[in-house]
């Protein structure tokens, strides 16, 4: 049954003319999957642990993330070079046959391509890092990784067989939810919730265009159209799971 469990996050970008500044703003939220199996003192009322982390590493980028507790990967970041990165979980016909549990759902090895890639100094570089690595040993769940930084954002889309780029220029807008664009054939067909998420992110992103600042990108990440639940960009319920 871990294997239904839905997982939500939403990652938000607005570049140049896009946003109210002129610069780059990124969101990303991350509603907690829980679960049952999620005991013990690496847990807290059947959810995953997050924590903050500082990675100072002599002659590389300074990191600071958001990490599950005892991983070295992260769910999102930034570096001091003005790269910010996340992630998000893709709910695909072929995840849906292998009735994925709670740990894969988790994602371990796409947290630490997001690290991998914010040791890079603009998202470009962390772009073909993470490409790189992908193309020699593929996600093993699948999902999207976001790069930005002031100039250009990247979204990776990567799967059990292949994977695709978006390149997103300034003056531009976009988003991912647990849901493909590039890779769409590969989208469950039962899974909706992804698709109404992206859709509501791009109604509040192209409804703000050129006014999308901290403040509106705090309210997107609270939005509650077609919920709260499965089908809103927030999707917070009263049970754990």
């Amino acid at each position: 049954e871990d294997a239904i469990y839905p997982a939500g996050c939403t990652a938000l970008m607005a570049l140049g003319e896009a946003s109210a500044t002129g610069e780059t703003i990124f969101l990303k939220n991350s509603d907690k999957l829980g679960s049952k199996t999620l005991e013990g003192p690496g847990y807290h009322m059947n959810k995953e642990i997050n924590v903050v982390v500082d990675i100072q590493i002599d002659g590389e980028p300074r990191i600071v993330g958001v990490a599950a507790a005892g991983s070295t990967g992260l769910k999102m970041g930034l570096n001091d070079r003005g790269v910010v990165a996340g992630s998000n979980l893709a709910r695909t016909k072929d995840l849906d046959e292998k009735r994925v549990d709670v740990t894969g759902m988790r994602a371990i090895d796409r947290a630490q391509l997001l690290r991998d890639g914010l040791t890079q100094s603009d998202a470009e570089g962390a772009m073909h890092l993470v490409v790189g690595k992908i193309a020699s040993a593929p996600m093993s769940t699948p999902g999207s990784i976001e790069f930005v930084d002031g100039r250009r954002g990247f979204i990776i889309e990567g799967c059990y067989n292949g994977f695709g780029v978006e390149v997103v220029r300034e003056g531009q807008v976009a988003a991912r939810a647990n849901h493909f664009i590039l890779l769409k054939d590969l989208n469950g067909d039962h899974d909706s919730a992804g698709y109404s998420r992206y859709r509501r992110a791009r109604e509040l992103l192209d409804g703000n265009f050129g006014a999308v600042d901290r403040e509106k990108m705090i309210a997107f990440s609270a939005d509650h159209a077609n919920g709260p639940g499965g089908h809103s960009i927030c999707r917070h319920a009263s049970h754990f799971e």
